[in-house]
This record gives structure tokens, C-alpha cells and sequence, in this order.
């Protein structure tokens, strides 16, 4: 993600902008993610948020960081309990 700041009259407006990936873009930046893997997460609703575009589908680098801060566990029993496993 880029941040952007401009400073005006002794104000300073930061800017997050987000990038959009693609399956393609977010299997190669981010290890452990296939693209088969991204398909069935958006067929059964269990993976990050994404956008369709025509026939693309897109996704927020900051949704994949959210969604993968969401899996965060501290042990194998929490992430069974939270119905990752």
C-alpha cells in the first residue's frame, strides 16, 4: 500500500491507496495462496473480500491483510474453535 502526503497551509493530509490485485497478483505476492484456492474462498464465502469487474475479479491488498489478520491464532485449538480447521 502507498501513503501519499501533501501539506497545505500548515496542514498535513496523509493518503492511503490501496492496490488491487489480481488471483494471479495476490498467489505471487503472497505465499500460501493458489488461485484455486482464491476461487473456492469466493464459491463458499470463506475468503478475502474481493470485487468483479466484468469477467475479473479483483482484491484490496489491505482486504487480504485484513482477512489474514483475522486468521491470526495463537494456537491450534483456538483457530479449531474459530472454525478454521
Amino acid at each position: 500500500m502507498q501513503k501519499l502526503a501533501q501539506e497545505t497551509q500548515n496542514h498535513s493530509i496523509s493518503v492511503q491507496i490501496d492496490e488491487w490485485l489480481t488471483a494471479t497478483g495476490v498467489s505471487k505476492r503472497y505465499p500460501g495462496f493458489s488461485e484455486r484456492k482464491l476461487a473456492r474462498g469466493r464459491t463458499d464465502g470463506t475468503g478475502p473480500e474481493f470485487v468483479k469487474v466484468g469477467r475479473k475479479v479483483l482484491y484490496r491488498q489491505s482486504a487480504i491483510e485484513k482477512w489474514l489478520a483475522s486468521r491470526a491464532f495463537t494456537s491450534t485449538a483456538e483457530a479449531k474453535k474459530a472454525g478454521v480447521f
